[in-house]
């Protein structure tokens, strides 16, 4: 957590002109399931100093440069939005031609004379790139630096698939190798996917200069690829919905999306469909609540005995274990009760963390002063930044998560512990800092859980005392 939020940045590298060594002269794919070496290619990669145009196409914002007939760069629904695939449709063999551009509608066309026109056309979440020659073209590149934070970069991944597995990895890790007859291949970031649409293609990687460069040699004459949000249901039209994936608990995280559109279907409210969610996910796992909580407050209740059985048989640990057991069966408690919570709250708090640092509809998603779900609360900017931990703006429900939890360890600490009550207070303001610079989304499930068992507590503790 410390590293991801104070790692230093690396600056991106511009690409060159340079040439990709390998361990083959041979361009031709070898017919196996297995990675071959890339072969020995040259200028394979556009130059740095292309002159670039900028223009409009539906949601997109497109980079494009005339000169080798390529999209530069996309941004999707805002400008500043850019996605991290880069150089999409370059081809090494054209590299040099100076197209005549045409922008109309949803297609953008490079012209040269002689040859026909190399089109992108959008439509909806689908590119495609007709006219190509069958010699070798860049699907698109990824530059390793391009992540806005730390965080946002560890979600990167690249994908292929080929038989019926996805071979998943982070870009970085992409060696030369080439791959035939793969179905389909990409790479997703933190929100957004690129993919070809299921078929069937001969696959290279490369990784030159901080970047994870996508080719498909022998290409068809047009390709089709995925370019938007990674939402499965929109995946899902084009075969393509196991790219996503939450990690281990992904059946967990699956469900609690559907919980979610469920919840948004009459809200039309992120904020409150994950209000809803929380008091769902508070009321299904109630039961073991209710057992948790009593047994900690049984274990409460027989710690003057526990302390006297420590200093009668401190000079004789087996003895303190029979007498504690003894005192266990006497008083039925369950010294692990309390924590059987936390055995079924763990697995849907982490899965529920893979989907808030995936969900796109998240992104932008305002709730009363909170302006993105994705990013912390950010009340107000801070007239100042907190050294060492570089903090900038005020967040309030990490604060109010941290006030929830001292509340709690006073309701339920033993006064005769005060060890008890210095471990309490040091974790309720632990709490609070581990969910500081988290997204609200996260921090506001948490704060409703709190407030729900709370909430409970103090009911529970005027029923002993009534």
């Amino acid at each position: 957590m410390v590293w991801s939020q104070f790692a230093p940045k690396q600056p991106v590298q511009p690409i060159d002109n340079q040439e990709v060594s390998a361990d083959s002269p041979n361009n031709s794919i070898q017919e196996s399931s297995r990675p071959q070496p890339a072969g020995r290619t040259q200028n394979r990669l556009p130059l740095a100093e292309n002159i670039l145009e900028e223009t409009a196409i539906g949601p997109y914002y497109i980079t494009y440069s005339a000169k080798g007939g390529y999209i530069h760069s996309i941004a999707l629904n805002a400008p500043a939005n850019t996605l991290p695939f880069q150089d999409l449709g370059f081809q090494p063999s054209t590299q040099n031609i100076n197209y005549k551009v045409n922008i109309n509608q949803n297609t953008i066309s490079f012209l040269s004379q002689g040859s026909p026109p190399k089109k992108f056309v959008f439509k909806g979440n689908t590119v495609e790139v007709k006219n190509i020659d069958n010699s070798s073209i860049l699907f698109f590149s990824f530059p390793l630096d391009s992540a806005k934070s730390h965080i946002s970069k560890r979600y990167f991944e690249s994908f292929y698939k080929k038989g019926d597995s996805i071979e998943r990895r982070h870009p970085k890790k992409v060696q030369n190798e080439k791959y035939s007859e793969v179905r389909f291949a990409g790479a997703r970031s933190r929100y957004y996917a690129i993919s070809l649409l299921p078929g069937s293609y001969n696959l290279e990687l490369t990784k030159k200069q901080k970047r994870a460069n996508f080719y498909l040699n022998n290409p068809p004459s047009t390709i089709s690829f995925y370019l938007g949000p990674q939402v499965a249901q929109e995946m899902g039209e084009y075969g393509l919905e196991e790219i996503v994936y939450y990690g281990f608990w992904h059946f967990l995280a699956v469900g609690i999306i559907k919980v979610l559109y469920f919840f948004y279907s009459f809200l039309h409210n992120w904020g409150l469909s994950i209000i809803f969610l929380s008091f769902s996910t508070y009321a299904l796992l109630f039961p073991f609540t209710s057992k948790s909580t009593k047994a900690m407050k049984k274990m409460q209740e027989i710690q003057p005995l526990m302390q006297e059985l420590k200093e009668k048989h401190k000079d004789n640990p087996q003895k303190m274990q029979k007498k504690t057991v003894e005192l266990y069966k006497k008083h039925k408690v369950n010294p692990l009760g309390g924590c059987l919570p936390l055995l079924f709250q763990f697995p849907i708090i982490i899965a529920f963390y893979q989907v808030v640092f995936r969900f796109s509809r998240l992104q932008g998603a305002s709730f009363l002063w909170i302006k993105d779900l994705s990013m912390p609360d950010r009340l107000f900017r801070l007239p100042f930044i907190i050294p060492v931990v570089g903090v900038e703006y005020f967040n309030l429900l990490p604060i109010l998560v941290m006030g929830l939890g001292l509340i709690q360890q006073h309701i339920t600490a033993s006064s005769s512990n005060p060890q008890q009550k210095k471990i309490g207070l040091f974790m309720g303001v632990f709490i609070g800092i581990i969910f500081y610079k988290f997204p609200s989304a996260l921090v506001l499930y948490w704060f409703v859980q709190n407030l729900l068992t709370l909430l409970y507590q103090v009911r529970l503790k005027k029923a002993r005392t009534t």
